[in-house]
């Protein structure tokens, strides 16, 4: 609601509670007049009925006034199939995003290894290249009934999660791992426990209710031995190849007694800025 109509709504509210007392009289003044012009529309429709019946019989009066009825029982047939029907359609989730989408991200490096005598003991180390971005994304619920979603699992499908490699004359993979979060943003609801990757995540809606999410994804480019080799890929390189990432969105939701499972597929196009250089870093085991 922009503040101009909320100003004029409450200008307006003011104006109706100081003059209570004299519009209360008006009202009802209304009130009558309004009855009286509906009385004299039914008197009106009464002789022109009996005009009507003079002119063409009674009879194919009759046949009219039937045909009108059977028209007006035909309606409200139809009418009350479409509000029962309405009534056990249950919740209808879906997923609302822009798709495809370009989102300014975060390149990470870390490509420095320290030698091994210089790794204190107990510790590792890691060489990888990080992708960090967020974008909004928004459950609806278009159902007359509130409804829930299960198993809310978020997935990278293009690129692929591993590439064969030849690093330094030794068979390996980079693999690109993801992990995510959704927080939800929607201001007149409070649900603390945001959904992430790697846990049973579960959401309720209710009737005719949309819920803003903002999700923030990390995604991971590494070699198989992680803290011995460097990727051989880089995600410009990926990039270069794969300009939109596809994901999928999967979740259930309730049906006849069971669980359904649904899915949402979209692409986002990553728009890199300036490399963020991270130096060597050893970490506990």
């Amino acid at each position: 609601m922009s503040s101009r109509l909320k100003n004029w709504l409450e200008k307006a509210d003011d104006f109706l509670e100081r003059n209570r007392r004299y519009l209360r009289p008006l009202g009802f003044t209304l009130y009558i007049i309004v009855a009286g012009v509906a009385l004299e529309y039914l008197f009106v429709a009464l002789v022109s009925v009996y005009a009507l019946a003079t002119l063409v019989g009674n009879q194919n009066l009759q046949l009219v006034v039937g045909g009108i009825s059977a028209t007006g029982t035909v309606a409200s047939g139809a009418v009350a199939i479409f509000l029962y029907r309405n009534s056990v359609r249950g919740a209808e989730i879906s997923i609302a995003i822009e798709d495809p989408m370009t989102v300014e991200t975060e390149l990470q490096i870390k490509r420095t290894l320290l030698p091994a005598s210089e790794i204190p003991a107990g510790t590792t180390q890691e060489a990888l290249e990080r992708l960090l971005f967020r974008f909004e994304i928004v459950f609806v619920n278009s159902g007359p009934t509130s409804g829930a979603m299960t198993d809310i699992e978020l997935k990278l499908m293009n690129p692929v999660s591993s590439i064969p490699t030849i690093n330094n004359g030794v068979a390996s993979q980079d693999n690109i791992s993801l992990t995510w979060e959704m927080k939800i943003v929607t201001r007149e609801t409070y649900r603390p426990t945001p959904l992430r990757s790697g846990q049973l995540n579960a959401l309720s809606l209710g009737a005719n209710e949309s819920i803003v999410l903002m999700a923030e994804l990390v995604l991971t480019l590494s070699d198989n031995e992680i803290g011995v080799r460097l990727p051989k890929n880089s995600w410009i390189e990926i990039q270069q190849q794969t300009p939109y990432f596809e994901y999928k969105l999967q979740w259930k939701t309730a049906a006849k007694g069971g669980l359904k499972s649904k899915e949402r597929s979209f692409k986002i196009r990553p728009k890199f800025g300036r490399p963020v250089i991270l130096g060597p870093s050893v970490t506990t085991q």
